[in-house]
This record gives C-alpha cells, sequence and structure tokens, in this order.
C-alpha cells in the first residue's frame, strides 16, 4: 500500500532498487527513522515503526486506533471538499498555528493539523524556525489529498509496533529473524537543518 502523508526523503522512487536488494526474512521490519513508513507500508510485513518526531508517531497511533481513525476520517472529508485556493490558504495557517502551539495536546486534533500541513506546504518541505516551529509556506499549487484508507488501519492496528524515541530503543527490539531498514538522516541537506534537534530525520 502507499503512503498516506507527504514527507521529506520518502522512498517512492527508490522503492524499485530498494525491493530488488531485501534479503529473505522471516521476522519483521524494523524501521528507526519511519518518517512516512515507505518500505514497511508497501512491504506490508509486520513491523516496528519509530521516529523522534511525535507528530508523526502520534498520527500513526491515531490511524491505528479504532475510535479515532473514523473521526479523523470526517475531519478529513471537509479537507477534501476544500478546493478554493484562499479558503485553503487560510485554513492551512489555522492549522499550521495549531500544530505549533505545544499547548494543544489534543491527539485527534494534532493529527488532523499535521496531515494537512504536510500534504498543503509548500512542496512537501520541512522547515522550523529558532523557536522550533514549523514555518514552510502553504503551497500554492496544492489541493488536499491523502491515499489514507482502511487498509492503513487495519495495518497500523494489526501489524506495527509504533515507537517515538531514540533510533537505538527501535534498533534494540530487532530479532535475528527481522530486517532492519535504515534511512539515517540528511544532516546536510539545507530543509532538515532544525530536525537535526526536533526529528532526528
Amino acid at each position: 500500500m502507499n503512503r498516506f502523508f507527504m514527507y521529506m526523503g520518502a522512498k517512492t522512487k527508490e522503492l524499485p532498487l530498494i525491493k530488488a536488494l531485501v534479503p529473505q526474512f522471516s521476522g519483521r521490519v524494523i524501521e528507526p527513522f519511519a518518517g512516512s513508513g515507505t518500505v514497511s507500508l508497501d512491504l506490508e510485513k509486520g513491523c516496528v515503526l519509530n521516529d523522534f518526531n511525535s507528530d508523526v508517531m502520534n498520527l500513526y497511533e491515531v490511524v491505528s486506533d479504532a475510535a479515532l481513525y473514523p473521526q479523523l476520517q470526517t475531519r478529513l472529508n471537509y479537507w477534501k471538499g476544500l478546493t478554493a485556493h484562499d479558503d485553503l490558504e487560510k485554513e492551512y495557517y489555522r492549522m499550521r498555528d495549531y500544530l505549533n502551539d505545544k499547548t494543544n495536546i489534543d491527539i485527534l486534533g494534532r493529527a488532523e493539523a499535521y496531515l494537512v500541513t504536510r500534504q498543503l506546504c509548500h512542496r512537501g518541505m520541512q522547515r522550523e524556525n529558532s523557536k522550533g516551529g514549523f514555518n514552510v509556506p502553504f503551497g500554492h499549487d496544492r489541493k488536499f489529498n491523502t491515499a489514507l484508507n482502511d487498509q492503513h488501519h487495519f495495518f497500523l492496528k494489526n501489524e506495527t509496533q509504533l515507537m517515538c524515541g531514540d533510533f537505538e530503543q527501535c534498533i534494540n527490539k530487532a530479532t535475528a529473524d527481522d530486517w532492519i531498514f535504515v534511512d539515517s538522516p540528511y544532516f546536510e541537506r539545507q530543509d532538515y537543518t532544525g530536525l537535526v534537534i526536533v526529528t532526528g530525520k
């Protein structure tokens, strides 16, 4: 299945090459720097997804939750019906402000805001200011869409262990039967500079 949100450095184009190199293994996929989970979602095997970015992992948690997932989809229907450029732009900045306010701890609200900003921000970039606030502008060529569906919900609910923390803790979960896919941080790339501290990717 496809990833359901935009993420910098996602390996969509590289998937054919990666899949050709995947060894035979009977265990799980371990992704210590999960991001959008492109590889694990495509392979559809049991997996462990970890990321230091709490909003990434919160989104996964909400999608995996039987009670919260339908509520998230209901909220996303609003965005799918919002097509006027000016309305999208106004609402994008509302969601960006919501996400940047760390006192907003409602997990459903943060999942909505994170998914919306990922899908509507300029070129899918990730950039933060000196205070750690997400500051990528609205992508004026964007329309809201997401591949999120019931298959993602059931996969995350039934086949996935979710972690949010240091990559070493995730790697330590691996057994001899597992395959570890390491898509490490982009420390030197401009778009990722702020993430050395904030998300580890």
